[in-house]
Formats: structure tokens, sequence, C-alpha cells
């Protein structure tokens, strides 16, 4: 199934740190929150670049955001935004912070970390008239003052004003996607990201079906008139581009290639990565069902298969990707991999239960890995989802050695965005 966030509600517990945190840290005179941040009027600005990431509590009763600097002291403050219903996610643009209300939520925050992390600038909703769920999951800007949201529960994706001082003025404009939508579980196209280069949008339309899955597409929009390009005109039918990895969830954009993430179905091998062109359009798959086959066990009960969770990109030459092992909707395993994009040498393996073991005083047989992301340093993140010990493991991509103590988080991480004490106009 897609990536479709439950809501659980229950009751969130106040704890300030972690078990695991290190004793004795002392909070810097840069560091971003002060106290607890168990109540957001605890928030103060950020004084320099910094992480935040959304929590959510093991089994799904709460969430909250969690902050602190990048470099130097990386003490987290946590407890901002609790809240019990966990469908949330987060996304950053400069100093300005997005607070994402999903499945049944439907709304957007802006923040401003450099003033105020206290209250939002403005707070909108995200449904159109006779909208069930927009179930937005992400924000995309297109310059200072205009981004995109992609809407997997509706057929269109608003241009929107990010400035606008009233949620009238807000929606300023949509392209309609309803071509590929599919009959089944969302009835939608199901647009799960988008990027924008050469004045061009391109969209991830995952297409997921009752019907197995669907051939997604990335379908292209010219930002100027806002019609959709037809990307191979030597074929009729749909004018986006056919991946041919299936069940796609992200995709990252470096010196004009697309990287397409794709986990694929529950039973079966059809995620991977997708490489697109975004001058030419052209595909081509740097990761298939056969690239990690030694990580599958068919003869298990359930069958277990890799699935590609989540790539970031280094550069032309490097890569990292975040695999599952999974057995139905249970995982198995997790293991990191760095890959070269252009060349057939084989994925190098990163040790992360070894690098775990050498950075926390407790450390556990395995470790499940989330969301995986660079920082302005080059540095990788790691969400660490453990439970028991959930948290940030941060290496240097130079040498995939640790940079750092280990951050340790109240709930697991879910999504990692950075900001800067740049103010973007």
């Amino acid at each position: 199934m897609p990536n479709r966030l439950p809501d659980h509600p229950t009751t969130l517990s106040r704890t300030c740190l972690s078990p695991f945190s290190t004793a004795g840290l002392l909070l810097s005179a840069t560091l971003i929150l002060s106290g607890c941040a168990g109540d957001d009027d605890d928030a103060q600005p950020i004084a320099e670049g910094a992480y935040a990431v959304q929590t959510t509590a093991a089994d799904y009763s709460s969430g909250h955001v969690a902050i602190g600097n990048i470099t130097g002291d990386r003490s987290v403050q946590q407890q901002l935004f609790s809240d019990t219903n966990t469908n949330y996610t987060i996304t950053s643009e400069a100093n300005w912070l997005y607070r994402i209300g999903q499945y049944y939520v439907d709304t957007i925050s802006r923040y401003d970390a450099t003033a105020s992390l206290s209250s939002p600038e403005w707070t909108y909703t995200t449904n159109d008239d006779g909208d069930s769920s927009a179930n937005v999951y992400t924000l995309v800007h297109q310059d200072d003052q205009y981004g995109w949201l992609m809407r997997y529960g509706a057929e269109t994706a608003w241009k929107v004003d990010t400035t606008a001082s009233s949620e009238d003025d807000f929606k300023v404009d949509t392209i309609d996607l309803s071509d590929y939508s599919v009959s089944g579980y969302s009835t939608t196209p199901g647009m799960v990201d988008a990027a924008i280069d050469n004045n061009q949008l391109f969209v991830l339309t995952q297409r997921y079906g009752y019907d197995g899955n669907n051939t997604a597409y990335v379908v292209v929009y010219d930002l100027d008139t806002l019609i959709e390009i037809d990307t191979d005109t030597s074929t009729d039918g749909l004018k986006g581009i056919p991946l041919t990895v299936t069940n796609p969830t992200s995709m990252e954009l470096l010196n004009g290639q697309l990287y397409i993430a794709a986990r694929g179905d529950y039973d079966d091998n059809s995620g991977g990565v997708d490489v697109i062109d975004t001058t030419t359009y052209a595909i081509s798959n740097i990761i298939d069902g056969t690239t990690f086959a030694d990580l599958n066990d068919t003869s298990a009960s359930p069958a277990q298969y890799y699935h590609v969770k989540d790539i970031t990109v280094v550069s032309e030459d490097k890569a990292y990707v975040n695999i599952n092992v999974e057995a139905g909707w249970s995982t198995v395993a997790s293991y990191l991999y760095e890959i070269s994009p252009n060349s057939s040498s084989d994925p190098v393996t990163i040790d992360i239960n070894s690098l775990m073991a050498s950075n926390v005083s407790d450390p556990e047989d395995s470790y499940t890995l989330g969301d995986i992301t660079l920082d302005e340093n080059q540095r990788l993140w790691v969400g660490i989802t453990n439970a028991t010990q959930p948290g940030l493991l941060v290496l240097d991509t130079d040498t995939n050695s640790v940079n750092g103590d280990f951050i340790n988080l109240d709930l697991v991480p879910a999504s990692i965005t950075f900001l800067t004490d740049e103010v973007s106009e």
C-alpha cells in the first residue's frame, strides 16, 4: 500500500530528554530553543543552521517536532507542536518551517524560524470545496514567493503564494493531473513529490490501485504556461515519463538528474531507483529487483523481500540508499549502502550496527533505518527508528565515519529537514 499515515489518538508522555541522552551536556549560548519545549510558548528562534525532525511514537499514539543545531552542540529540544494526531510531516525552505497536516487534517502552517517557533505566521486549509482529504505530501518552493502543494488525495496540485496574508489569497492556480488517476485505493494520481528544474515542474505520481501497481509516472509542466509537456512525441497516450519501478516514494534532484526511489509492492521486488534526465527526459534504471537479491528469503513465511526506502545523492558518483527487508508489513532488517550511480561498481555496505555500537552506551543488536538526507555540509543524517532507541546518526560522507554524538530522540524520526538563519524574503 502507499505511504498513508495512520491516526491513533492517545496521550503523549511529556519527557524532556531521552533516557539515552549523554549526561552533563550543557546548553550552548547558541542553542536554538530554551527549556524542554513541552509547550510551543517555549520555542525560541534559531541562531544558526538547524535540523528539524518530525517524530512519531512507535504505536502512532503521538508525535512532535524536535530541533537542534547542525554543527557544534547538537543538543536536541523536543515536544514542539505535540499532538496525539500523528498525521503530520514537515518541510522547509531557507528559514521557513512548514508543518503539513496530512490525512484528514488538511492544513499547512508556516513558521519563521529566525523570528518565532511559538506561533505560525499563518495556517491555511489544503482542501478544495468537496475534497474529502487533500492529504498533502509536500510543498516545493518555485521561488521565494510561490510554491507547489503535492495533494496525494486530490487530482489537482496547487500553486500557492507562501507570502499570502489571507487564506483567500493562498491558492493562486492549479494543474490538473486527472489523466493519471487510477481506480482503486486512492482514485487519484497519488502525487507524492515534486522537483523544479529548467523552469519545469516534475511531479512524481504513484498511481497505486486495487488492481496492482499501475505504471508510475513523472509528469512535467512548463512553469510559464502551466501546460503539460509531451515528453515523448513519438508515442500516443499519456505525455509523462513512465517509470520502470513501482510505488515511488520520493525523488532527489542533482545537476539535471532526478533520482527516484520506489519501494515496490509489499510482496515482490518491483521497487528500485530510476534516474531521469531533466533536459532529454531519458530514463535509466540503477537499482531493480535483482540488485540486492541476496537479501531476499522467499522460503520464509511470509516471504521476505527488500525494498528501497530512501535515496540521497552526494554527487554524480556517490549516493546512499536505505534498503529495508520486509516480511509483509514487518521490517526484518535495514541496510545502508553507498552506491555509484554512474558506474557498475558494487554497492558498499555501511555497517550501521558497528557505527551505533561505537556511539551509544547501550547498543542494540540491530537497527532499523528511516529517512536519510544530506545537510549543507554534505553530511549524511540517518534516522534510527528503533522504538527503544530512536534518534539521528550523522556521518561524514568522505569517510563514512560518525560525525559527533548520536542525537537521542523521544520518538521515532519520520522526516528530517534543515533550516538556515538566512532570511528568505
